[in-house]
């Protein structure tokens, strides 16, 4: 409670606040009481022993929540009795709300649902304490459910609102993110409506609590959504809302705006435009920031707009201050209004440490009308961002930067903020107006006049320097400054040498006694044999050399000189990336140019100080170099776009002809366990190091290696070669890719239809139909993309079955099998395509185990992914119908799971592990380990009955296609005996034990275990409700029918379950209920499940 002083003077509806004493003989207490409830105060303390003895004022405050206990003395006294005992729990609720708030709303429900029963009219004052308690600390999320369930309480018991009460409750809830909006404040309406008050009594209402929460949004068509009113008009509406958002003065563009929408806009306009003191206040209220239309369109024609128009100096400081911030887009009328201030301007100076963000528009025409800065010799900083905005504005304002190119100061600050990447991206619109073309020549005699990357990259030619200079061939950037494109490709080799060496001298720990005179630096370039002279120096030699001929290559290309291999789209360049799913967005052209740069590196490697400009292991036209056999494959596929698989083989023919592919040069990745740092990109021993890099004790290197395989011990090369084509062979494959585009029926290389080769495919991995057939086809589906999850795992499938003669003899599904086995492990189990989808919810990201990982033999050895292995295993036990012959299958694997965490855990890998039951959270134990728990529900055998059940012999007279969580399929004559036991149909006997026994038995679920229609499930489930067997209430959770009694919260890690389940389950002893295995699903065969629910019913 915040007490203001006697001494200050209080509001009209500030309370006197009285310090009361209160004692029983042996023990006094002071009270802070407001007058008004002076009287019920001390009556309560007399119900306790305490009588007051003195009271004096100390202050006043302004109204607060009359407490519950003192809501229902003062309206319902003949309830007092039944309230007090739930005194203590609010008490209680008050000192824990701030640590450990689930578990207070858990135990708080309890009293709410008491209250319910006994006094519902009490119900709404001891939730709206409790939700006091939330919103005291901040606890947003809780209070707005609270809300609801008041709303709901006061409909469904007609029960009467007390006006004052609820309002002081909402102005505190408006401090509270995500509580008071417009979805609460239209249920509120409704209520107060339904109670009979009248439309005006509403829209105060909701005026008022506008102020106390600034907000507009949805409120401004309560009174249409209510009805029509005779007393009332919508104009009236919108106009109390206006006036409260003024009165309030807080966030008053932004209700304009917000109006301005609405039926009644007009009168929103008259209202302004009637009353000055509004027109002042909206003028004031700066900056507009993204409502500046919404304001101006109301003001433009007042009396207060008219007025500051005509006094320039007026509207020049205006303008100052609004536009020198960051705003919105410019309009024109902004520019009209600087224009018309024109003579206000003399003498002002611009605030330039605001303008990094601003508008180059506004700036102009600011400049235009005679400010200057406020420091006009220093420097001035602004930013790109300039003249993103600048373009953006050219689509309403058609205006040049005369006066900003004419100022020294402002000209050079605003060209060292256009990035040439901008020039190159916009080079249009440069050309098009004048002064903006001056600053974009400006800013390209910049980039020439600094062309330092070579140097400081020991000559070498920067990728991000690169990329600018080779889009700066562009022939509209040459319009701008042809003078200045022509510095920048221009690069004289002696000049750059002698730069280069004299900037390592003078700025980085590189030291030479000697800079090099032209001549000398002439002769070191003339030199043949680099092994002599300074490493350093010899580095800076070959680079120069190499960036000297990428420049010579480069102004041929301007001048149209340039050979080329062969031709390519950028679809054609970028569908090989698809055809092996990988992700790339390459240009042909740069496809092309690093094909092209390839010709002469790999005939004369040595000849070369750098590696390659080509991409890594991610771009295929480089990793298919000694890989031909693979490109093939990935080409032959029936169901691929012919059109670009047409392309991209020509493409392939040419740089085959050119010496790239079918050349002996193999591109590999070594991949070795070791501390050393990463290998320089370069050449090494025989080989082109692309890139290497170190994480975590290994280093990943991606070279192309030469073709004679000779002096590679260096690198670690152990593995065997690939199958490398020659170049005639390569030829000879591509020649006869038609023949599958061509066929038929889908073919495969070798003749084998693409069913058949599905079918061996799947049966080799663990693959689905659907992912099978995608490998094969060349087209991707929804059900294949979670199962070819890795990048490359097309291409590397396909390259697996290759063969020298892949068009001949076709693909070696056998060896397809053999480097399945080795990387993922023998499969174990196959699935369909639906079972996979029902299992892929269970994936998780982090640690990321998949579906996939459960199907083979090869499970990781990392203590953190054997719960997640546990998980899938278990939905996988009950996936399958009790004849399918892959339970068996199932249980050997969680018999293989068992195997490895137990041998875990004795070699000390499971140290986090609690002893005791499971289930029961210890002093001492860790919440935050009880995810690690979870293996413990297989390893301490609590699965050992599904597991034995798992590899029972199918019963082969049970039907071939039915669902275990049916109960007529899993424990048939359990249903016939709860039907008759209850007196209730068999189809609601089965959905009774479903709801009884399993934790998530949805609407959707039932429907789909029983092949049951909506009808059908209504029908089940009446007799049930009818008896009492089940509650019918709407929680959110899939479903509207539950078992009576409290329920768990619905968490992420286990749905909505009722408490009476629990004894079913393993659960943990935590405040908010968590599962031992996420999701809670059945340790037990779903017809023991069946059994012990209906145990647990009849012990009741």
């Amino acid at each position: 409670m915040n007490i203001t002083p006697l001494a200050v003077s209080p509001s009209t509806s500030a309370h006197t606040i009285n310090a009361t004493r209160f004692t029983n003989g042996t023990t006094t207490i002071v009270e802070l009481v407001p007058k008004p409830l002076q009287a019920i105060t001390d009556s309560l303390m007399a119900m306790r022993g305490l009588h007051r003895t003195t009271h004096r004022p100390v202050g006043w405050a302004p109204p607060q929540p009359v407490g519950f206990i003192h809501w229902v003395a003062i309206n319902h006294p003949q309830d007092m009795p039944n309230m007090l005992k739930h005194l203590r729990e609010l008490s209680w609720a008050e000192h824990n709300v701030v640590t450990n708030s689930v578990k207070v709303k858990i135990r708080l429900q309890k009293s709410i649902d008491d209250i319910i029963v006994v006094a519902p009219h009490c119900a709404p004052a001891f939730i709206m304490e409790l939700a006091h308690y939330f919103a005291v600390e901040k606890k947003s999320s809780f209070i707005k459910p609270y809300l609801n369930l008041i709303h709901k309480l006061e409909k469904t018991h007609n029960l009467p609102i007390d006006y004052d009460q609820r309002m002081t409750y909402f102005v505190e809830f408006a401090g509270c993110k995500k509580v008071v909006t417009g979805d609460i404040m239209w249920t509120e309406a409704e209520n107060l409506a339904a109670q009979g008050f009248t439309p005006q009594r509403i829209i105060d209402y909701l005026a008022q609590i506008i102020i106390a929460v600034t907000r507009h949004d949805n409120l401004h068509d309560i009174w249409w959504r209510l009805g029509r009113s005779e007393d009332l008009s919508g104009d009236s509406v919108d106009n109390i809302m206006l006036k409260a958002v003024i009165s309030a003065q807080k966030l008053l563009p932004q209700a304009i705006d917000s109006f301005r929408k609405t039926k009644n806009a007009q009168s929103i306009r008259k209202l302004i435009r009637e009353n000055r003191e509004y027109q002042e206040q909206l003028i004031a209220a700066q900056p507009w920031g993204r409502e500046t239309d919404a304001c101006y369109e109301l003001l433009h024609t007042t009396e207060a707009w008219q007025e500051l128009t005509h006094n320039p100096r007026r509207l020049a400081e205006w303008l100052l201050n609004h536009f020198t911030s960051p705003s919105p887009r410019t309009r024109a009328w902004v520019i009209d209004a600087i224009k018309q201030a024109q003579d206000g301007f003399d003498g002002m100076t611009l605030p330039a440490k605001k303008l990094g963000y601003g508008s180059l528009n506004i700036i102009d025409a600011l400049v235009d009308a005679g400010a200057t800065w406020d420091n006009p010799d220093g420097p001035t900083t602004l930013y790109g961002a300039l003249w993103t905005r600048w373009c953006r504005e050219l689509d309403e304002i058609e205006g040049d930067l005369p006066a900003i190119a004419a100022d020294p100061h402002l000209r050079r600050s605003v060209s060292n903020a256009l990035d040439v990447m901008h020039i190159i991206d916009r080079s249009e619109l440069f050309l098009r107006y004048k002064a903006a073309g001056e600053l974009a020549a400006v800013a390209l005699d910049s980039f020439a006049n600094h062309r330092r990357d070579t140097a400081q990259n020991l000559g070498a030619v920067d990728w991000y320097y690169e990329k600018k200079i080779l889009s700066l061939t562009n022939s509209q950037c040459r319009q701008l400054n042809p003078e200045a494109i022509d510095r920048i490709m221009d690069f004289d080799p002696v000049t750059e040498l002698i730069n280069t060496i004299s900037y390592q001298t003078n700025q980085t720990h590189y030291r030479t006694d000697h800079v090099p005179s032209r001549q000398e630096a002439a002769d070191l370039l003339a030199l043949d044999n680099l092994d002599r002279l300074d490493p350093t120096v010899a580095l800076i030699v070959a680079n120069i050399h190499e960036t000297h001929n990428w420049f010579t290559k480069l102004n041929q290309e301007i001048r149209g000189t340039t050979s080329t291999i062969g031709t390519l789209t950028d679809p054609a360049a970028r569908y090989l990336y698809e055809l092996e799913q990988t992700r790339g967005n390459p240009t042909a052209k740069s496809i092309i140019n690093q094909i092209t740069d390839l010709v002469d590196r790999l005939a004369h490697p040595q000849q070369f100080a750098q590696s390659p400009k080509a991409g890594t292991f991610v771009n295929p036209w480089v990793r298919g170099i000694g890989h031909e056999q693979t490109l093939t494959a990935l080409l032959a596929r029936p169901h691929i776009n012919p059109e670009l698989a047409a392309e991209i083989r020509d493409f392939l023919i040419a740089a085959t002809h050119a010496g790239v592919y079918g050349s002996g040069w193999c591109y590999r990745t070594e991949v070795r366990e070791t501390d050393e740092q990463a290998l320089n990109v370069g050449w090494h021993h025989g080989a082109w190091v692309l890139e290497s890099r170190c994480a975590s004790h290994r280093r990943t290197t991606h070279m192309l290696v030469h073709p004679d395989h000779t002096n590679l011990d260096a690198l670690h090369l152990v593995d065997e070669p690939p199958r490398s084509l020659t170049g005639e062979q390569f030829l000879h494959q591509l020649e006869h890719l038609d023949t599958i585009y061509q066929a038929a029926t889908p073919m495969l290389p070798g003749g084998l239809t693409l069913a058949e080769g599905v079918h061996q495919l799947a049966g080799r991995t663990t693959l689905t139909h659907d992912a099978a057939h995608a490998v094969l086809s060349g087209v991707m589906n929804d059900n294949a993309t979670p199962q070819l999850y890795a990048p490359g795992m097309v291409r590397d499938i396909l390259e697996a079955g290759t063969t020298n003669n892949l068009m001949e003899t076709g693909l070696d599904f056998a060896a397809i099998g053999d480097y399945w086995a080795t990387s993922y492990g023998t499969p174990q189990l196959h699935l369909t395509d639906e079972e996979y989808a029902q299992l892929i919810p269970l994936e998780l990201k982090e640690p990321y185990v998949r579906v996939a990982n459960t199907l083979t033999d090869k499970f990781y050895d990392v203590s953190s992914v054997m719960s997640q292995y546990l998980v899938i295993l278990i939905a996988m036990a009950h996936l399958f119908s009790r004849t399918d012959p892959r339970r068996v299958a199932v249980a050997g694997q969680l018999l293989r799971l068992k195997d490895l965490a137990t041998r875990q855990a004795r070699e000390g890998h499971w140290r986090m592990l609690f002893t005791g039951n499971l289930g029961e959270l210890r002093p001492g134990n860790s919440p935050k380990l009880l995810d690690w728990q979870t293996i413990r529900a297989l390893t301490e055998g609590h699965m050992d009955e599904l597991i034995a059940d798992l590899q029972q012999t199918p019963d082969q007279e049970a039907a071939a296609v039915v669902n275990p969580y049916d109960p007529c399929v899993s424990a048939p004559e359990l249903v016939t005996r709860v039907a008759d036991t209850l007196g209730i149909p068999q189809d609601s006997a089965r959905y009774f034990l479903q709801i009884a026994a399993l934790p998530n038995p949805t609407d959707k679920n039932v429907r789909a275990w029983n092949g049951w229609k909506p009808k059908q499930l209504t029908n089940a489930a009446t007799p049930l409700v009818e008896r009492g067997l089940v509650v019918q209430e709407n929680r959110r959770a899939g479903r509207t029918r539950f078992l009576p009694g409290d329920w768990l919260p619905k968490t992420k890690l286990m749905p909505l379950m009722e408490e009476a389940k629990t004894p079913l389950y393993l659960i943990w002893n935590t405040p908010k209920p968590q599962p031992v295995v996420r999701g809670c699903p059945p340790l037990v065969p779903l017809p023991v499940l069946f059994h012990q629910a209906w145990d647990l019913y009849q012990q009741k």
